[in-house]
């Protein structure tokens, strides 16, 4: 359940304007994640969303605005010292190292975080959420299929026992049975009450999952609201996710 009114975000980008060159890429935008909740990022390509997601995580910097991690300044920290204080990040590329195999790719990332013993992501947890990667752990990360891959990079991401997962495009390009295990188990993680973000295009998966809309157009926010609020208003969801 998403965390009490009155407790600070657990990531939150307040004004945020980002340039790619000259392109102005983010125009103000503000967006707050709470622990425990789920939003869905939506909007069609070259939006915005990749864009507003480096910015959160320090991967690509703001020309202004700020970023807040718990409330505290977080604009100009390090990446991987945002990873640490518990976001845990499955990019569109998916990012899995190539090179190494199932079993090593899960290895390197595994920690203990701060979750209770209970609700902990272990090796064995992983792969018996993925049977498909119990299957193969000795098989390198350049030998699996896409569905494959992007199950080893989200559950890499889970063994860093998390508090926030961001998946970018979390079933772009996965035949349909892939993208129903995924699904499935973005619906299980935010039963843990993990907080989540979400990037997809499929309309029906993301409302029925999320708590909370955010739609972005030519890098700003056009729409924050839940999903029945969003299904209120079929003609802004025609005009800005063509459905």
């Amino acid at each position: 359940m998403p965390a009490a009114p009155g407790s600070a975000p657990l990531l939150e980008g307040i004004g945020l304007n980002t340039y790619y060159g000259q392109s102005h890429i983010l125009r103000d935008v503000s967006i707050a994640i709470h622990a425990g909740e789920t939003i869905g990022l939506m909007g069609r390509n070259g939006m915005g969303k990749t864009t507003l997601i480096r910015t959160l995580l320090g991967l690509t910097r703001p020309r202004r605005g700020r970023v807040l991690v718990d409330g505290k300044e977080a604009t100009r920290t390090p990446t991987f010292a945002i990873a640490q204080r518990g976001i845990a990040y499955v990019p569109e590329g998916r990012g899995i190292f190539s090179n190494l195999s199932v079993a090593e790719n899960l290895a390197i990332a595994e920690r203990s975080g701060a979750r209770a013993v209970a609700t902990r992501w272990t090796y064995d947890r992983v792969l018996e959420l993925f049977p498909r990667l119990a299957q193969r752990q000795s098989n390198r990360g350049d030998h699996l299929s896409g569905g494959e891959q992007q199950m080893l990079a989200i559950g890499r991401a889970l063994l860093t026992n998390p508090r926030l997962l961001i998946l970018d495009e979390a079933t772009e390009g996965l035949a349909p049975i892939i993208r129903d295990e995924i699904w499935k188990t973005i619906r299980l993680i935010r039963a843990t009450g993990m907080a989540t973000v979400v990037v997809d295009k499929t309309v029906a998966a993301v409302t029925e999952i999320a708590d909370r809309i955010v739609i972005l157009v030519k890098g700003e926010i056009v729409f924050e609201g839940s999903p029945a609020e969003l299904k209120a208003q079929p003609e802004l969801m025609h005009r800005h996710l063509g459905v």
